[in-house]
């Protein structure tokens, strides 16, 4: 735990924890940058994007440290 992967200079995804056969993760990027679980994305994409009201990442995700 703890190990971190970074994607250029601006986003990282921290391992936070593990349980059972699952991976807890913690995704750091600037706010202008949307991030969705896949399942999310493939169901806002399908909708009518005028319809949806984006929340920031750090409201979703927190920050790395």
């Amino acid at each position: 735990m703890g190990e971190s992967i970074r994607i250029g200079d601006d986003i990282s995804i921290k391992i936070k924890g593990i349980s059972g056969d699952k991976a807890i993760l913690c995704v750091g990027a600037p706010k202008q940058i949307m991030i969705h679980r896949e399942e999310l994305y493939h169901r806002f994409k399908s909708c009518n994007p005028s319809t949806i009201s984006p929340l920031q990442n750090s409201e979703l995700y927190g920050s790395v440290k």
